[in-house]
């Protein structure tokens, strides 16, 4: 949902919020969890434009950008998964990142499954290092007591799965290349202790005068393994 409050020159056109609230209103009859990136507006745009159409149903937790008219983190949450007395909603924004990451917790008595969106763009290596730090640090908890701590991870990454490359079509032939991200292995490192919830197709597509690209940047993880995924009917779409 890019650019769902202001587009890109910080104007807002009423045609184009409407035909991206149809493809959320599309989203949200099969999902429970969904995230939404560079949103670009304050609280009140948000909750003005969305909190009437789906408050009733789903939680909105917004962490928005300092800037309003760029970046900007929404995830909704049906509200079914957590309103239960036993049950409790909590979110947390890293210090300077506001407006591209996000955590959001259900916890129970002894147990919590926590839902984090990450959007990574810009970021100079210190950082990419804090964040890498904190979103390891609930990682390891996670991993170390799975039974009780269940986390999964999705964003923006803006580069490829190990392995992957960027294809581009350029006068109706097909070329591969590795995307040489910065702190590219840095991620990578990080998402090696984790499952990816893989779904083949790409996620971004992108064009410019001579040439089409396409590359499956943003991604789903989680730190469960891959035999209680394949136990579960857990589905992920991007």
């Amino acid at each position: 949902a890019r650019t769902l409050i202001y587009n890109n020159s910080g104007g807002r056109k009423k045609r184009t919020i409407n035909r991206k609230l149809r493809f959320l209103d599309g989203l949200l009859r099969n999902a429970d969890v969904v995230h939404l990136q560079e949103v670009k507006g304050n609280e009140e745009d948000v909750y003005q434009l969305l909190g009437r159409r789906y408050d009733a149903s789903f939680a909105l937790i917004y962490s928005p950008s300092p800037n309003i008219k760029t970046g900007g983190v929404l995830t909704m949450i049906r509200r079914t998964l957590f309103e239960d007395e036993h049950l409790s909603l909590s979110s947390t924004v890293p210090q300077g990142f506001e407006g591209r990451a996000l955590l959001t917790a259900i916890q129970g008595d002894n147990t919590q499954v926590l839902f984090m969106q990450i959007h990574n763009f810009g970021l100079s290596s210190d950082k990419t290092r804090t964040l890498l730090d904190w979103i390891e640090g609930f990682r390891d908890e996670a991993q170390q007591q799975p039974w009780r701590s269940t986390m999964f991870v999705s964003g923006d990454f803006n580069f490829s799965a190990e392995g992957e490359f960027i294809q581009y079509i350029t006068n109706n032939s097909l070329n591969k290349e590795h995307d040489e991200v910065m702190h590219g292995r840095l991620w990578h490192r990080t998402f090696r202790g984790m499952t990816e919830l893989h779904q083949p197709l790409p996620t971004r597509f992108g064009r410019d005068g001579v040439s089409m690209s396409f590359s499956r940047i943003d991604r789903h993880y989680t730190t469960q393994p891959t035999r209680t995924i394949e136990e579960s009917e857990t589905t992920t779409d991007s």
